[in-house]
């Protein structure tokens, strides 16, 4: 990631925040240090977003701008997921969502309940994460959000892997791969394709699972996703050996090896590993 822009977007919102509160403009104050929050987030900092996002949550209490507290609140939901504390991001999502729905507003509603599917599923609640986002899902789908509709699909997918619940698992991720498609998403496209690989390989349908794995490495290499390219490459090797094609299976292990060592991805070693037992059980037959 380049991080020059989102720095430079600190910058730009910490005048804009001074300014702002010299001028005694609490609104324009509270959206500053929203701005602040979300631009740290970028960057990995999440403990100064979360320390901007409660400052920003002070204000529009205190003005008693509710749309702006569910926002706040949404963001701290999403910053405490993604700091590993995810029964805090529980309680924060759920006030924001009694929030927008005392607001009527369906489209943060739908943002709120995949947030905590998002949360839930962190916690290893799974069936209650599925329940929400199946909600949320219904929510994109009647908004006609359809990149929204996508992500749900995915998560969706992910949640039902946690339960090896391959059918459904399936079933997702095909729907995601068609919304994928519609909205000429070549990222979520790659990533869709390689998922239905690996879930073909568990159903074993290894041959299903090659298909989808090409197509995931000329996705990923349309848009020029090295990790995409890297992943599809190991992929394949991993099938190619649960059909017994060993050195086949070998040849796309060391391609695999050699972009995740150009892009310096700690999965290098993992495959180096995988690679050598190979390379020693093919020698001893």
């Amino acid at each position: 990631m380049d991080l020059g822009e989102p720095r430079r977007a600190i910058e730009c919102h910490q005048q804009c925040l001074d300014i702002l509160h010299g001028l005694g403009d609490r609104k324009g104050e509270s959206n500053a240090l929203g701005n602040l929050g979300v631009a740290y987030a970028v960057i990995g900092k999440l403990e100064q977003g979360v320390d901007y996002y409660e400052q920003a949550l002070a204000i529009d209490r205190e003005i008693g701008d509710r749309r702006g507290e569910a926002q706040d609140l949404g963001n701290l939901g999403i910053a405490f997921t993604s700091l590993g504390e995810p029964m805090r991001a529980v309680e924060y999502h759920n006030q924001a969502l009694i929030i927008v729905r005392e607001l009527g507003d369906r489209r943060s509603e739908a943002q709120d309940l995949g947030n905590l599917g998002s949360a839930y599923s962190a916690l290893g609640e799974t069936h209650r994460a599925i329940g929400f986002l199946e909600e949320a899902l219904a929510l994109f789908s009647d908004l006609g959000d359809r990149r929204s509709e996508w992500i749900a699909l995915t998560k969706l997918g992910d949640a039902y892997k946690d339960l090896k619940d391959w059918d459904n698992v399936r079933r997702f991720y095909e729907r995601a791969l068609t919304l994928a498609r519609e909205l000429s998403e070549m990222r979520g496209e790659a990533d869709a394709l390689g998922n239905l690989g690996v879930v073909s390989g568990v159903m074993g349908q290894p041959k299903l699972a090659l298909e989808y794995f090409k197509q995931q490495f000329d996705a990923a290499r349309e848009i020029g996703d090295r990790r995409g390219e890297g992943n599809a490459l190991w992929n394949t090797s991993r099938a190619l050996a649960r059909l017994g094609k060993s050195n086949e299976a070998i040849s796309e292990a060391k391609a695999a090896l050699k972009v995740f060592d150009e892009i310096h991805d700690p999965s290098s070693d993992q495959i180096e590993e995988q690679l050598k037992k190979w390379q020693d059980q093919s020698a001893s037959s």
